[in-house]
């Protein structure tokens, strides 16, 4: 398996284009996608952790 490693940037929506060309057509592909993260997702999982704490479905 080939790794390849691109940076690009989202756009002004959050919609990411990659403009990359292979030699391989109609071939099996695997993306994977790292994002940075930064404090706010820190909240988000705050807010989760919250909102499953105080949910009777987790009183186990």
């Amino acid at each position: 398996m080939k790794a390849i490693e691109i940076n690009t940037k989202t756009d002004k929506f959050g919609h990411l284009k990659i403009n990359y060309s292979m030699n391989e057509k109609e071939s099996n592909v695997r993306v994977i996608i790292l994002v940075d993260e930064k404090d706010d997702d820190l909240d988000e999982e705050k807010l989760w952790m919250k909102s499953i704490s105080s949910n009777p479905t987790f009183d186990f």
